[in-house]
């Protein structure tokens, strides 16, 4: 069941079109993605540069791709604090900082996001709930 929800999602790419615009999509949220960790970077490193916002943004997705705690606590600050710290030599303080901040703005960001989107559909928490709960199958 699975591979077949995942072949029916490959089969958007058989359009040249349709591939093309999903890669430059793709291409825009990561740039915005690395853009986001720049400005984090500024606050607390001196001159940081294009590369390392790009090679952050890219450990950060990689690292937190695989099963882990949950919100990837503990890994996101990991994986950003070594992936500052090992290549480009960024003071522990500095690398954990940005680890901490990066993080703490991704939350607050997505959660006003969810708020907003829960208050557009007219939907609230418990009105969730209820519809999770009534969709589960019954042991």
């Amino acid at each position: 069941a699975q591979l077949h929800g995942f072949q029916e999602g490959l089969a958007a790419l058989r359009s040249p079109r349709r591939a093309a615009g999903l890669l430059g999509w793709s291409l825009v949220i990561w740039a915005c993605s690395a853009g986001f960790y720049f400005g984090v970077l500024r606050a607390f490193i001196a001159r940081p540069t294009v590369v390392q916002a790009v090679f952050l943004t890219c450990s950060i997705g990689l690292g937190v791709a695989l099963p882990s705690s949950p919100g990837a606590m503990g890994v996101f600050h990991s994986v950003a604090r070594y992936a500052l710290q090992l290549p480009f030599g960024v003071a522990s303080e500095h690398a954990v900082a940005v680890a901490f901040t990066s993080h703490a703005l991704n939350y607050v960001v997505m959660s006003l996001l969810g708020l907003a989107g829960l208050l557009d559909q007219n939907l609230s928490l418990k009105v969730l709930r209820s519809s999770v709960s009534a969709s589960m199958p019954k042991e």
